[in-house]
């Protein structure tokens, strides 16, 4: 996009980011490359990037929910998304979901009538 001009029509960047690791001891550093590698690469503090979808499936749909894994998930991607945050190559996180059935979907993070405990580390300010 750069190299075709677009730095010169923007302010910055709207990324969907989905990480395919769902390993919960994936270290942050790994994190961190994987965030500049792909999803971050046209982010600059210049040029920041907003990170408009984002997020971990949980695909036990049980009711109360079982989400102990997805939290663990989303506290290490946030930490690999505050290394960006800092440097102002990081401008928004939006946990975003498109849902046919509210609730019942493995990407959901609101699930058995409240936001989950992944959802509340999803939603918090960073």
């Amino acid at each position: 996009m750069r190299h075709n001009g677009l730095d010169e029509l923007v302010d910055g960047y709207g990324v969907h980011f989905y990480p395919s690791n769902p390993n919960p001891k994936t270290p942050v550093s790994e994190r961190i490359n994987g965030l500049r590698e792909r999803a971050l690469a046209l982010c600059t503090s210049a040029k920041p990037c907003w990170l408009t979808e984002w997020g971990f499936a949980n695909n036990d749909l049980s009711c109360p929910i079982h989400d102990e894994k997805r939290v663990k998930l989303f506290q290490t991607e946030r930490s690999a998304f505050e290394t960006f945050v800092k440097q102002g190559r990081l401008a928004a996180i939006i946990y975003y979901n498109w849902m046919s059935k509210p609730g019942f979907e493995a990407p959901s993070i609101f699930r058995c009538g409240a936001l989950t405990d992944a959802g509340k580390v999803a939603l918090s300010p960073m």
